[in-house]
């Protein structure tokens, strides 16, 4: 995906946010008020901040901080790569 508008490659906006951050960093969710979210259109894209529990990605820790464009969500990827390797 192309946002021309900030120059950046392959990012996209949280729909909850806005926050610009790469697309492999971003998650689909269903829409909060849908009544069969197993079953739900999975557009709603949001950051790690907002997704909460469920966010996942299949990057490594060293492939988040080097793909994140967000400084401020870098130590959430951490923590999240941190709660993963533990598990």
């Amino acid at each position: 995906m192309n946002d021309n508008i900030s120059g950046f490659r392959d990012h996209i906006k949280c729909l909850n946010c806005g926050v610009l951050e790469d697309i492999d960093l971003i998650d689909a969710k269903a829409p909060p008020c849908h009544p069969d979210p197993d079953n739900a259109d999975f557009e709603h894209m949001e950051c790690i901040a907002c997704y909460g529990p469920g966010w996942e990605t299949n990057l490594t820790a060293e492939q988040m901080q080097t793909k994140s464009i967000a400084p401020h969500l870098k130590p959430l990827y951490l923590a999240y790569f941190n709660k993963v390797a533990t598990a």
